[in-house]
């Protein structure tokens, strides 16, 4: 709930035109990487590797 929140506070929209996004458009995966494993917990899937879990640190 609270990356939600970030989200719409940033006003970040997912889809839509290149340049709603940035001033330069960008090859990179890098919202992909950081977004997507913050909201699903999943690392998304990329040859050679599977979609995998996102390690977690935590203590009592």
């Amino acid at each position: 709930m609270r990356v939600e929140k970030a989200i719409a506070d940033l006003g970040l929209v997912r889809g839509g035109t290149v340049s709603e996004h940035a001033a330069h458009w960008r090859r990179n995966g890098f919202a992909t990487w950081l977004l997507t494993p913050a909201v699903s917990g999943w690392y998304p899937k990329k040859a050679p590797q599977e979609a995998r879990p996102v390690p977690i640190l935590g203590g009592p």
